[in-house]
Formats: structure tokens, sequence, C-alpha cells
């Protein structure tokens, strides 16, 4: 299976630009979305480029059965933890990047024939990517808890079976690492990729994956903040305010629509099976090798 390999989602530099005495808070609103935004998918991107593809190949054999065995993990369960749907939430959020990049060079208001401001702007993407960003969500949020309790359960019998990581690796060369890593289950391999990179140094592997579970209400979030900011700023009449209460509603609409994705899947699964199947019980249909 071919690697997925992520570029950079923008050559422009997403950060927060010096204040002036005209800031006013609704840009600095703005800026925290457009900067959370990409710091988030930095996240994504530098755990899946290093260590979910990393883990992937190893438990799909490429470089060989003994290192398969000592992962602790199946393709199966790899891909059901950190697969094809984490890799659509990181392609969306790549091509919203590139629309907010307008946010990064535009710092002052709209020329007035368009009578909006960087709000206005920012909420006329959010709208318009909605539907696309519930799409890729959805998939994933729906089978998180089943993921989730994968994870766990992998991480009580790993570390079971070797319950102290290995030492001074960090001093292997990068030429004899692939045989070092031969050795390694999906927990010191985290542990040796994870201290290499600034970004993941120190967190743990379901910190990384709660993040796509939290974003929609981060959006809310920042958006209810935005809506408030704008209506006292320029009023209920005013176009930007228009366009973010219409950003608000349809990223409401489509936090709703995978909230009840998720509770038909769990009613379907009470149906089948008698309750909400966890990740421990799919662990006995798709044990380590």
């Amino acid at each position: 299976e071919e690697t997925v390999r992520y570029p950079s989602a923008s050559k422009l530099p997403f950060y927060y630009k010096p204040e002036t005495e005209h800031t006013s808070e609704a840009e600095h609103v703005v800026d925290e979305i457009v900067t959370s935004e990409k710091s988030y998918f930095d996240y994504l991107r530098t755990f899946v480029t290093s260590y979910a593809n990393e883990v992937t190949s190893i438990a799909s054999g490429s470089i060989g059965d003994e290192a398969a065995i000592a992962l602790g993990l199946t393709v199966t369960q790899v891909d059901l933890m950190f697969g094809k749907r984490l890799n659509k939430i990181i392609e969306t959020i790549d091509k919203i990047l590139v629309k907010l990049e307008v946010l990064v060079l535009v710092r002052e208001p709209i020329p007035s024939v368009y009578n909006i401001d960087r709000a206005g702007v920012l909420a006329d993407i959010m709208t318009e990517v909605s539907t696309e960003l519930g799409e890729a969500y959805k998939p994933y949020n729906k089978y998180y808890a089943q993921s989730a309790g994968m994870l766990t359960t992998a991480i009580t019998h790993t570390a079971i079976r070797e319950p102290k990581a290995r030492k001074g690796s960090k001093q292997i060369a990068d030429h004899i690492f692939d045989d070092y890593k031969r050795h390694l289950t999906f927990l010191e391999l985290w542990q040796e990729i994870s201290n290499s990179k600034p970004l993941l140094k120190g967190l743990r592997i379901d910190a990384i994956l709660i993040k796509p579970v939290h974003r929609f209400p981060k959006y809310l979030l920042f958006f209810e903040r935005l809506e408030k900011v704008v209506r006292k700023e320029h009023g209920v009449e005013h176009p930007t305010y228009l366009k973010v209460s219409k950003a608000q509603k349809a990223l409401k609409e489509v936090t709703s629509k995978i909230n009840d994705d998720i509770n038909r899947y769990n009613d379907m699964q009470r149906k089948k099976f008698g309750e909400v199947v966890d990740g421990a019980a799919l662990m006995r249909y798709t044990k380590p090798v």
C-alpha cells in the first residue's frame, strides 16, 4: 500500500501579525482561528507522516514478520486507529488552509464596495467548506469510541508484555535504526519518534487521536466568540455580522448531523449486539499475529 505523504499546507507563515492600536477584537479572534487551524493541521500531519505511516508499513511486513509481530498491532488494527479516516481529515484541512491564506495576506478591511472585513471573509470560507468538513469528520467521529477502546486495550496488552521502554536510542544512527525498530512495540516506536519531533514530544497517542473529535466543538466556540464581538462592533444588520451568523448556523447544522450519525450507528449496534461494541470487543476479532 502506497504511503501517504503530505506537503506543507501553505508556503506562507501562519502566525499572529504585529498588533496595532487599530486592531479590533474581531481581528484577534480571526487570527486565533486561522492560527489554531494551522497548528492543528501540523499536529495531525506530523503524527501521520512520522508515526502512523511507519506503523502501517511495519504492520504490513515491510521490514519482516519479526518486526510485525514485535509491533503488537495488525494491519486491521492500525487502519482502524490511524488509517484512511484520519488521512481524509488531513487532506480536507489542507485544502481549507489554502483558502485561509487570504486572511494571512489581507490585513486591512476589504474594499468598501463589499462592505465586509476579514471576519466576513473567514465566515464565507467556513460556510463554503462546512459540508465538506462534515463529510471528512463524520466517519472518524462515528468510529472513534471503538478506535479509542481498541488503542486502550492494545496499550494494556503491550504494557503487560513489555513494561519498560528501551533507553538511549536517541543516539542510534539513522542507518541502523531500521534494524533497531524490528524489535520495538508500537508504544516504544512512538516514544522514539515523538521524542524526536518537537510537536509530538511529551504527548500520548490518545491525545493526538482525540483532537479531531474536539474540533467541531472548538469551531462552535470560536464562532460564538466571533459572533459576539462582530455584533458589538458592527450591529446585527452589518453584512459581516450576517455572514458570521450564517457560518455559525452552518457549523451547528454539520455538528448536529455528525452527532446524529454517531447516535444512529450506536443504535444499530445495540439492535445487533445488544450493546455498543467497544474497542476491547473488537480486539477479540483482530488479535495481533
